[in-house]
């Protein structure tokens, strides 16, 4: 009887630890960036179907570089961080008018540093610096509304479903460097994720926040690769990727991009059924990367490319825009005159 028990004792324990197992021990989490499984990654591996909105080309709208893309209420922003304007079209590409204006005075912007769409109240919301890092809101024809002061200088921002913002200044190299979240006025600012003190590179991001239905998400900064779900009002550790090689070095302070050895990461895109990203190293026996995860089936694929076996239309460049199972970009027009084309991926 006592051998009875103490086996089924045995058992109910080996169940339990088995329920609380750390998922970040499992060899799927780590990603081998130095070996490629695949020579290049071909759309047809996650995408459905691809479609493409031509933005229309005027004397009023000539668009100089498609930073990021914002499709909303049956329109399309498009941010152009070589002219810091915020361009606004229709579904179809037609194009209606600009947002916002640059200037010092009351309402108008200084630098962009990002742009969000708030879908509860129907506003353009605008990240940049006049005397202190604020956001500026402006309805659809163009008015300002109102501004929210921020508690920390950002470079990539989201407005929370429920009211408030995470913020990201991840890219930069300093010990502050990291993901935050702010109340609603802009105070309130907590760290959710910061830099490692010897991770401090200095990075560009164009964007380092994404989104999709009411969830947002971000890879920890930036020799990190756990990917974090900001929702509702909690944060959770969604994937604890680790990629490999491990780092060859400290970075305690910013190096020449140049001479880095090491990965480090350029891009990241999730959606709700895949993650893509990026990595480079000026190592030319490590070069470039191209890492695709599968949420639906846990699957990694690294190869030292993507490319378009859809319809064989070439390259195109990243936005941090998703909408549930959509991944969106832009791409050069062939005629030089025209404006770029935003090309959507339909996802598996």
């Amino acid at each position: 009887m006592f051998r009875q028990l103490l086996c089924f004792a045995s058992v109910c324990a080996a169940l339990w630890l088995a329920s609380c197992s750390v998922p970040s021990s499992s060899d799927n989490w780590t990603v081998d960036l130095l070996h490629a499984n695949v020579d290049t990654i071909d759309y047809s591996t996650f995408v459905d179907s691809v479609s493409y909105i031509p933005l229309e080309v005027s004397d009023e709208c000539l668009v100089g570089k498609v930073t990021d893309v914002i499709l909303a209420d049956g329109r399309l922003f498009v941010f152009d961080d070589k002219q810091q304007e915020i361009w606004m079209f229709n579904s179809s590409g037609k194009y209606l008018g600009k947002l916002g204006r640059r200037g010092e005075g009351p309402g108008e912007y200084f630098h962009i540093a990002q742009v969000e769409y708030d879908r509860r109240e129907k506003l353009l919301a605008v990240l940049t610096f006049k005397e202190a890092p604020c956001v500026l809101y402006y309805a659809l024809d163009g008015t300002y509304v109102k501004s929210v002061e921020l508690g920390i200088q950002a470079d990539d921002f989201k407005i929370c479903p429920d009211g408030g913002f995470i913020l990201s200044c991840a890219g930069q190299d300093t010990p502050s460097a990291g993901v935050y979240v702010a109340d609603a006025a802009g105070g309130n600012v907590r760290p959710l994720v910061k830099r490692a003190p010897n991770h401090l590179v200095y990075t560009t991001f164009e964007w380092e926040l994404c989104s999709y239905n009411d969830v947002i998400c971000f890879q920890a900064p930036v020799f990190a690769n756990e990917v974090y779900h900001w929702q509702g009002d909690s944060l959770q550790l969604a994937y604890p990727f680790r990629m490999i090689p491990e780092l060859g070095q400290d970075y305690e302070a910013t190096v020449s991009l140049q001479h880095m050895t090491d990965y480090i990461r350029t891009n990241y895109v999730e959606g709700e059924r895949w993650i893509y990203a990026t990595y480079w190293s000026a190592d030319p026996d490590r070069d470039l990367r191209v890492w695709l995860y599968s949420k639906s089936d846990g699957k990694s694929w690294v190869g030292k490319g993507l490319r378009n076996d859809m319809d064989a239309r070439g390259s195109a460049a990243w936005t941090s825009f998703t909408d549930g199972n959509v991944f969106v970009l832009s791409e050069e027009p062939e005629n030089p005159d025209d404006n770029p084309v935003i090309r959507i991926l339909h996802l598996k």
